[in-house]
């Protein structure tokens, strides 16, 4: 069988980190909804216009090494520079919590095959509910495109 994955937001942020590391054949696939670039990206954006200071998101980079042995400034551009997987990328042009720019430098970066689809008025993680029509056509070519024949 064929393996599409789809991920949302932080999920597809997931599959953008290890799109350079999947090596199943049956993996055809993998469509990156509102994905950001990394964590240290996401939470600079998110909690910056608030009250988080560079030396609080040092101080939360530093946390996740020691206590979870992760980086939090691993980034999907470098995995999907290297990935041979093809990619469909959404975004709604609404997103306020992830912004459009980062599925953008996605994009730029995959080394595969890949395609792009915003859709207008689509808040965050709302694509399908906003688009479904355009967004369901987008997913089902991708899908007939990449399937084993």
């Amino acid at each position: 069988s064929d393996i599409f994955i789809y991920g949302i937001s932080m999920g597809a942020t997931t599959i953008g980190l290890a799109s350079d590391k999947i090596d199943d054949p049956k993996v055809k696939g993998l469509i990156m909804e509102a994905g950001f670039t990394s964590f240290r990206e996401e939470l600079w954006f998110s909690s910056g216009k608030v009250f988080m200071k560079k030396a609080a998101l040092n101080y939360v980079a530093l946390c996740a090494k020691c206590f979870l042995n992760s980086d939090i400034g691993e980034s999907t551009v470098e995995a999907l520079a290297k990935t041979s997987i093809p990619v469909l990328f959404l975004h709604g042009s609404d997103d306020k919590e992830v912004p459009l720019e980062h599925t953008e430098k996605n994009f730029h970066a995959c080394a595969s095959e890949k395609s792009f689809l915003v859709v207008d008025g689509a808040p965050h993680t709302l694509c399908y509910f906003v688009g479904k029509e355009t967004v369901q056509n987008k997913i089902n070519e991708f899908i007939i495109k990449y399937q084993s024949k």
